[in-house]
């Protein structure tokens, strides 16, 4: 999926013009959270750690989603992950609530939950892209498109 096109309803805005330094291998949906592979999530050349002002710890790298909502497609930043943490986002049904709740930050996405089965994308950028934009390198992965998960899960290796 190529992103230039893509409406991105918070900042960075330019996301689809950063360099694509990094490749999803594999993502994995359970009722518990999202775990995402990619080449720069560890060893050397990973993605640094980013604290953004006023946190505690640093952020390595944000997860997005991309929706089609009424024949437009958007994306913004939906969850935060450190550097070790396995999962996070809870369950896909809730995706659209836990991620995205606010109609005000993040437009139409707050009100679309993906049906099961809806071709979605995902994508995963360096540092802290979640309604802010906190980061030591300017880098992004590859666009990985799937079918919407259930709450019982799916993997996808890539």
């Amino acid at each position: 999926m190529d992103l230039r096109g893509v409406i991105v309803t918070q900042d960075p805005k330019d996301v689809a013009g950063w360099p694509i330094t990094t490749r999803i291998t594999g993502i994995d949906f359970q009722s518990y959270g999202v775990r995402v592979d990619f080449s720069k999530k560890d060893g050397p050349g990973r993605w640094p750690d980013m604290t953004p002002p006023g946190w505690d710890g640093p952020i390595q790298y944000t997860l997005w989603m991309v929706v089609n909502i009424g024949g437009r497609w958007y994306t913004a930043g939906g969850v935060e992950y450190w550097h070790g943490l396995d999962r996070q986002g809870g369950p896909p049904s809730q995706f659209a609530s836990n991620w995205y709740y606010s109609p005000a930050v993040w437009g139409p996405l707050a009100s679309h939950q993906p049906a099961v089965g809806e071709q979605v994308g995902f994508f995963v950028t360096a540092g802290d892209q979640r309604v802010k934009d906190v980061r030591g390198v300017t880098e992004r992965s590859n666009v990985v498109v799937v079918p919407f998960p259930s709450d019982r899960g799916a993997y996808y290796p890539f």
